[in-house]
């Protein structure tokens, strides 16, 4: 027996790892043995799942298996699917809104996928908002999938832009019921002639209103929102897609009406009509005002007011009986002015307002007159400040006392009366008021005196200060002061005596026509009293104080014044640099009583305790001779020698005149007669003078009687003898000797 060789044909069709390709390994066996098919590979390709139309034909499969055959050659993995290269592509859509991807895997010995080149793609598109992550991972897995094709594969999505809101008309008025609209059509429908001026009705007919709304003139009466865009979009690759805009309103103003930025603003005051076309608005304003008529009364009803309004376009227009009727039902019977409310209506249907007219009066009561005190005499205004020509303040000056005489009458009391009643515009009575009496109190020194018509008359019974407080009247003979004089009260003038708590301060005056009692000091002050002037704590004059009395004057002490007094001056203690003028005598009554400085003029002589000091001070002392006289001399001779010293003057213009304007008459004429009236009152003078020197010469038993000691500096003086003290001398007494015509002294022991 002999033995050949002899092995089977081995094939297996199978898939590829992808699952895409169908492959075929087939090793050839001996000759004998019978080889599959290739309809036999074909249908098995087809049990994996692989469409018969992706895999070769008969003839290839056949062809493929003869090779093998021929050439004992085995075949691995040989594809039995068709060839198809791997696809790759990335599509925009129109609007670029959209990118999607596309990618086919290759099978059988078509090109297969890469992932780079699929990668480079995608990048190369610059597409904005992919999610590479994401697009990363689901590729991978397509890649590594069964799934031959991935299709439309969204890579980035754009954003479509929106649209805006569409414009519209914000009213800022009320529209009419539409009730009331009809009605407003129909009454105009019964005027057409009022409508003749109004084009817009070819184009904006009265049946094509929709709504009427009252407007006032220059008002605002609607706000047009503008359309606004919408959102903006973004494409795919970034770039922005503007928003798109809404609709905007469509309008059409016609008359009175016009736009003024994006608000619709009325020229006059009527009816605003609005109506639509489509989606177009028109709108126009005619004017609209029914007559108006307004009656109003005064809280009191005492007065009746009456405002019209005329009508204007189709209002209901006025007439007198529509008026009429509005006045009756206002309740109005009495004080009404028929020509006044005829003549309103006339005005108002001439086109012109009438407003607020008073068209009725009632009758105001006449109340009683109550007993009021009518104060006769010109009260102290209580100012406390006189304001100056040149405008300063002056606080010295100060109105707050007011004076009168003896016998004045201050004040009158009238009788109550009873008065006449009243009425209202209703026809309503208003009583009037009886007159009350009123109670004044006499005071001090007032007298009342009762009139033949039933009214009181109140009299001053002395000169002093009134006192009203507006139920007691009273004159007061002493003013007082709490206080200082300063400027809290001003300067004092009252004509009775004048009592001042305090001090008077520098700068102000105390004038009175009887006594001034001063309980504190004088500063630099004016003091003149028509008797006497009493200062409790002294003279402190700061070189400015003048005290001048009638009677006498008495001080603790005086310092640089200057006291004039017709009778006597009282010093308790010195009187340092003083000038002092008396007819009397100047008594110092203390121990400390010294006359130091100053020039003292006394009448009837002088006592002190010492006059001079060892610094020898100048002091001058005139006695035996009136005081009074002196002043008036001196007084004379100085009105004299200025007249003197005019004419002097004159005679200097008189020559110049001659020598420069010799025709100037006039001028001539003119300082010839001032010069002789000059030498008339110089004449005058001169005999005065005569006469007072004379009277000046008259001697005045007089002594200066010195307690103390006279010390040098000291000058004695009497009708124009002279004693100077050369040394000092004690308790001694000078006196004017008229036999010897000398100032003599003796001791104060005789």
């Amino acid at each position: 027996m002999e033995l050949f060789p002899f092995s089977l044909h081995e094939h297996r069709v199978y898939a590829s790892k992808d699952q895409l390709t169908c492959l075929l390994d087939f090793v050839p066996g001996t000759d004998q043995a019978t080889p599959p098919t290739a309809e036999q590979v074909l249908e098995e390709s087809q049990e994996l799942g692989f469409a018969a139309g992706d895999l070769l034909d008969v003839e290839e499969v056949a062809q493929l298996l003869s090779r093998a055959l021929t050439d004992k050659t085995p075949l691995k993995s040989e594809p039995l699917s068709r060839a198809v290269d791997a696809e790759i592509r990335v599509e925009i859509s129109e609007d670029k809104l959209s990118a999607h991807l596309t990618l086919s895997k290759g099978r059988g010995e078509g090109k297969p996928l890469h992932l780079k080149e699929v990668g480079d793609l995608i990048r190369n598109q610059k597409l904005k908002g992919t999610d590479i992550p994401r697009v990363q991972e689901d590729i991978l897995e397509f890649h590594c999938g069964q799934d031959s094709r991935l299709e439309n594969y969204i890579l980035a999505e754009g954003r479509e832009a929106e649209r805006g809101e569409d414009g519209r008309i914000d009213w800022k008025i009320s529209f009419l019921p539409s009730k009331r609209v009809e009605e407003l059509k129909e009454q105009i429908s019964g005027r057409p002639e009022q409508l003749e001026e109004f084009t817009s009705l070819e184009q904006f007919a009265l049946d094509a209103v929709e709504e009427t709304a009252e407007v006032q003139e220059r008002a605002t009466v609607a706000k047009i929102i503008p359309a606004t865009a919408g959102p903006a979009g973004v494409d795919v690759f970034g770039a922005a897609r503007p928003g798109i805009k809404g609709q905007d309103v469509q309008l059409k103003l016609f008359e009175n009406l016009q736009r003024v930025g994006n608000e619709i603003v009325t020229t006059i005051g009527g009816l605003l009509e609005k109506g639509s076309l489509g989606e177009e608005l028109y709108f126009r304003v005619r004017p609209h005002q029914d007559r108006e008529i307004q009656v109003s009364l005064s809280e009191d009803r005492m007065q009746v007011f009456l405002t019209l309004l005329p009508s204007k376009g189709t209002g209901e227009p006025l007439d007198p009986e529509a008026v009429n009727r509005v006045i009756a039902e206002a309740g109005v019977v009495k004080g009404l002015q028929p020509e006044v409310i005829a003549k309103a209506v006339t005005k108002a249907q001439g086109g012109e307002k009438v407003d607020g007219l008073l068209i009725a009066q009632g009758q105001e009561p006449q109340h009683g007159q109550d007993t009021d005190l009518e104060i006769v005499v010109q009260l102290a205004s209580g100012q406390r400040v006189t304001l100056k020509e040149d405008g300063r303040a002056d606080y010295r000056s100060q109105d707050t006392i007011t004076a009168v005489k003896a016998g004045t009458l201050l004040a009158r009391l009238n009788a109550p009366t009873s008065g006449t009643d009243g009425w209202d515009i209703t026809d309503k009575p208003i009583p009037a008021r009886r007159g009350s009496a009123r109670y004044v109190h006499v005071g001090k020194n007032v007298e009342c005196r009762e009139q033949e018509d039933g009214s009181l008359e109140y009299f001053a019974k002395i000169e002093g200060e009134l006192d009203y407080r507006g139920s007691a009247i009273d004159v007061l003979q002493v003013h007082t002061v709490e206080g200082n004089v300063g400027l809290e009260s001003g300067n004092v003038k009252f004509p009775g005596t004048i009592r001042v708590a305090g001090s008077v301060q520098s700068g102000f005056i105390v004038m009175s026509e009887e006594n001034i009692f001063v309980e504190e000091s004088v500063q630099g002050a004016l003091l003149s009293a028509g008797d006497s002037i009493q200062v409790e704590k002294g003279i402190v004059g700061e070189g400015r104080a003048v005290l001048r009395a009638k009677k006498s004057i008495r001080a603790h002490f005086a310092e640089q014044a200057t006291l004039l007094a017709v009778e006597d001056i009282h010093l308790t203690n010195a009187g340092l640099r003083c000038t002092v003028k008396c007819n009397g005598r100047m008594i110092l009554e203390s121990e400390k009583g010294n006359i130091i400085g100053g020039r003292v003029y006394c009448k009837l002589g002088l006592k002190a305790m010492n006059i001079g000091s060892e610094r020898e001070v100048n002091t001058e002392i005139h006695f035996g001779q009136d005081i009074l006289v002196q002043d008036n001399l001196e007084r004379e001779q100085r009105q004299s020698e200025t007249l003197k010293k005019r004419n002097t003057e004159i005679e200097r213009s008189i020559t110049h005149l001659k020598r420069t304007a010799p025709s100037d008459l006039k001028g001539l004429e003119v300082l010839h007669a001032e010069k002789r009236r000059n030498l008339q009152q110089i004449q005058m003078h001169s005999r005065r003078i005569f006469i007072l020197q004379e009277r000046f010469e008259q001697h005045f038993p007089s002594e200066i009687v010195v307690q103390g000691v006279v010390y040098p500096g000291v000058v004695l003086i009497s009708h124009g003898r002279r004693r100077e003290i050369k040394t000092a001398l004690r308790e001694v007494i000078f006196y004017f000797n008229t036999t010897t015509g000398r100032i003599e002294e003796k001791p104060l022991s005789e």
